[in-house]
């Protein structure tokens, strides 16, 4: 499997290590879905060869902490989430990204 649409369904957690059966998926669409931040915690991790992630509305507080070894990913978009700042250290590694030759 290399894309999952989660998009708008009812979910208040995943379960740990739901991910660590498909650690080759690129695309992840989890709009709408809101996980408790507790409940969050390392849920991505498994998924290091990720291009695009998409968790719009999502209720995010920050940028979840597994986005930062996820060297391959190209497309982030978490709109209208409650995210007010980004690290410094999140900067650097958009930065480096996003000048990254294709």
């Amino acid at each position: 499997m290399i894309y999952y649409d989660a998009a708008r369904n009812v979910c208040q957690a995943l379960p740990p290590g739901a991910f660590l059966r498909v650690p080759l998926l690129q695309k992840l669409d989890l709009t709408g879905v809101v996980i408790p931040a507790a409940h969050g915690t390392g849920l991505l991790a498994p998924l290091r060869k990720l291009i695009e992630l998409k968790w719009a509305r999502g209720g995010l507080t920050q940028v979840p902490e597994d986005v930062y070894g996820m060297h391959d990913l190209r497309i982030l978009k978490l709109n209208d989430n409650k995210i007010f700042s980004i690290s410094a250290d999140v900067a650097r590694g958009l930065l480096r990204t996003s000048t990254r030759p294709t």
